[in-house]
């Protein structure tokens, strides 16, 4: 989620169609996103040890490491606990998620995570009137993001409970 909120802060200045690519490579399926304190950096950092003290060091080693399951599941220090997979990016042969149930993860479906970074980028407040509210987001789910309209935004579900937590998790950030 932190990488998340760098993300939103990066695209400030960033034009739309720039903005709306990168959201749309996001998918459609549901997602799992880490929300605990550890860093981006702290992750890798972990990762980057757990494979030392077990001998991996490149590729070859990773896949024949890594086989026959093709995952492997790990417990970081926060106790979150992560996939770590054989990557299909060409140069990145490593693919780390958070796992499913994991301590500090949340699952989020990608057209909710996708509107509310929208939303973040257009810096509209969830303070708005509920109707100048679900118009917008509307707009933004339409025009932005190719995704059908919404009929109602229920507090404490969905898009509200989601953009709740990131826009939490975005403040601490800022204030860290």
């Amino acid at each position: 989620m932190g990488f998340l909120a760098e993300r939103v802060d990066s695209w400030q200045g960033t034009d739309a169609d720039t903005v709306k690519e990168e959201l749309l490579q996001i998918g459609e399926n549901l997602i799992d996103i880490y929300t605990g304190k550890l860093s981006a950096d702290n992750i890798i950092s972990e990762f980057r040890i757990i494979l030392e003290n077990v001998g991996i060091a490149d590729e070859q080693s990773f896949i024949k490491w890594i086989l026959p399951s093709k995952y492997r599941k790990f417990e970081l220090s926060d106790s979150s606990v992560w996939v770590l997979m054989h990557g299909n990016e060409p140069g990145k042969y490593m693919h780390i998620h958070p796992a499913k149930r994991s301590p500090f993860t949340t699952r989020v479906r990608a057209s909710t995570l996708k509107t509310v970074l929208a939303l973040e980028y257009w810096q509209i407040s969830p303070e708005t009137e509920t109707n100048e509210l679900l118009k917008k987001i509307n707009i933004v789910r339409t025009g932005m993001l190719c995704l059908s309209p919404i009929k109602t935004l229920q507090s404490g579900k969905g898009i509200a409970q989601f953009w709740s937590l990131f826009r939490k998790i975005r403040k601490n950030k800022l204030h860290a």
